[in-house]
């Protein structure tokens, strides 16, 4: 891969969907407010594959050229921060609560979002946000996940839909379903990360429950972000839910219980929710 003619930041962002949708939106944003092309780097994200085998760019006027891929630099460059310098093959590694470090160095992995006269700026953060909703305006599903995600959707017809998290954030769904149960007018859609969730749902729901993806028992660990179930298709079954959240007649989602400061569970739930009132924006995505 070629030096590009202009400078460059790359971006691997790490986290689950919403996650990743944060950094890269602010990558995207600070790319055009200086005129940088834009990589982005998919395998330390909790997809662990190319984001182009899911995503596209919508071209805007001003024009900036997006890579999903890792940079691979064919000269010296200059690059910030300055200690990665001669040094793009790094490894990372998770410190407390999300906190990204160089391998051997133990620095940050971050800049502070103003001008800066390198070739290359260098971001691998983790946290999520509320830009990640931005991130589909730029961004599009590539046509065969667009295909599969329409078939699922127009086969399901009417429908409420529920969101439970619960690997690495416990809920009391059991409380949160019999709650909910005499809201429930449709057929039910349960999108869950938990496959303990997922079997006492089938139960306690019976025929009303739908169930798009069967999901596997991972013993309580997190399904997102984890290099044991990574998989296109489970990649691709973490996007169809997203969008079964937001094309719903209903949608119901769990309040914190952990974090109380926040109005939803999770920030897939809150993504899932700001599209799910942005009917025009997913149009667009699936159409």
């Amino acid at each position: 891969m070629e030096t590009p003619n202009r400078k460059i930041i790359l971006c691997r962002p790490h986290g689950g969907l919403n996650d990743m949708l944060n950094r890269m939106h602010r990558c995207y944003f600070y790319a055009k407010t200086f005129k940088r092309d834009l990589y982005i780097d998919g395998q330390k994200s909790g997809f662990r594959d190319n984001l182009g085998n899911y995503f596209v760019h919508v071209v805007k006027r001003n024009k900036i050229k997006i890579i999903f891929d890792d940079f691979v630099p064919t000269k010296n460059i200059s690059v910030f921060p300055t200690f990665l310098n001669n040094r793009l093959d790094f490894q990372t590694k998770i410190i407390g609560k999300g906190k990204v470090r160089e391998l051997n160095s133990n620095q940050k992995i971050h800049f502070d979002f103003k001008k800066y006269d390198e070739d290359v700026i260098v971001y691998e953060v983790m946290g999520g946000g509320i830009w990640s909703f931005y991130a589909f305006k730029w961004l599009h599903f590539t046509e065969p996940v667009k295909t599969h995600i329409n078939s699922i959707i127009n086969n399901l017809k009417e429908y409420d839909a529920v969101h439970v998290r619960n690997t690495d954030i416990k809920t009391d769904y059991k409380t949160f379903f019999n709650r909910i149960s005499p809201k429930i007018k449709r057929k039910l859609v349960l999108c869950t990360d938990s496959f303990e969730c997922q079997q006492f749902a089938k139960s306690f729901f019976g025929n009303r429950l739908v169930i798009v993806s069967e999901i596997p028992d991972t013993k309580g660990e997190s399904l997102h972000d984890n290099s044991n179930f990574s998989t296109y298709q489970q990649n691709l079954n973490v996007l169809t839910d997203l969008m079964i959240l937001a094309c719903s007649k209903r949608f119901f989602a769990m309040k914190p219980t952990q974090w109380k400061f926040w109005k939803f569970n999770s920030g897939f739930s809150r993504l899932a929710a700001m599209l799910h009132f942005r009917k025009d924006l997913v149009r667009k995505l699936l159409n």
